[in-house]
């Protein structure tokens, strides 16, 4: 079909190619290395926006700033803890993440060391058709929990395994 590729390691036919990837010309597969982006919190950056920048036939940017508004600080916007990243509170304080299509296959790691019950990750996007698509990963009730409403799944923990303020 014109205009889709299958990513590496997948018979998956899609219309985009996962960020450090990119459509082949001739044949319908996505091409390259893949990407590793290294975000570090730790480290001010100018109008708290981070940026990790790949290169390889074409290069990649994918940037983090506080908040939605990436040239403004507001309410939603983490705080920022010299040299130990950000504070969310699991409610109103996040990250926008641009530039960045994940693979079919992914991972993501970060500490946390939670306070109280509260989002620690998530990623949604809802169609104009109503359906959402998203995953959720968070603790509630001193238990994790993680849901991928794409795929109808929902794990919890059932012990309260979850310690506040330790890493």
């Amino acid at each position: 079909m014109n205009g889709y590729s299958m990513p590496v390691g997948s018979d998956l036919c899609l219309n985009f190619c996962a960020t450090g990837y990119y459509p082949d010309e001739t044949e319908p597969i996505c091409l390259g290395l893949g990407a590793k982006f290294n975000i570090d919190f730790t480290q001010h950056q100018s109008n708290s926006i981070w940026s990790s920048t790949v290169n390889d036939d074409v290069t990649w940017t994918v940037s983090v700033f506080g908040g939605l508004s990436e040239l403004t600080a507001k309410r939603d916007d983490p705080i920022e803890i010299e040299h130990r990243g950000l504070y969310f509170d699991g409610i109103y304080k996040l990250a926008t993440v641009r530039g960045l299509t994940l693979h079919h296959t992914f991972a993501v790691g970060f500490w946390a060391k939670p306070h109280s019950d509260g989002t620690l990750f998530s990623s949604s996007k809802i169609y104009d058709s109503g359906v959402e698509k998203s995953i959720h990963f968070g603790i509630v009730n001193k238990d994790l929990e993680f849901e991928d409403k794409n795929h109808y799944f929902y794990k919890s923990t059932s012990r309260r395994s979850v310690l506040y303020n330790t890493w």
